[in-house]
């Protein structure tokens, strides 16, 4: 199961992200985002994902940016990244603060 954890100044998303895992921790990262300014997410203890997570990562993106705060997507596994690339996202997701 996926989970967020807030320690050493940055929200650590761990698990899986897969379609049948992320609706619950979709609905707490934009909860979390919406009540906070500027936000790091670290992916390290990410296991398998599919697009459900990079829809999951658009969706914070998106609340962040009407916000007019950053958002900084750190330790991306090698597998998201090549998923992110392929929605085209990689410069809004992974370049983009």
């Amino acid at each position: 199961m996926a989970g967020l954890n807030y320690r050493d100044g940055r929200l650590h998303i761990e698990g899986d992200l897969r379609y049948g895992t992320v609706a619950t921790l979709s609905r707490q990262l934009l909860a979390q985002a919406a009540r906070e300014g500027d936000m790091v997410l670290d992916l390290a203890g990410v296991g398998q994902c599919d697009s459900a997570a990079v829809a999951m990562l658009a969706a914070c993106r998106s609340v962040k940016q009407r916000q007019q705060d950053s958002l900084l997507i750190e330790n991306v596994p090698q597998g998201l990244a090549n998923l992110i690339g392929v929605y085209g996202l990689g410069a809004v997701l992974l370049n983009a603060q």
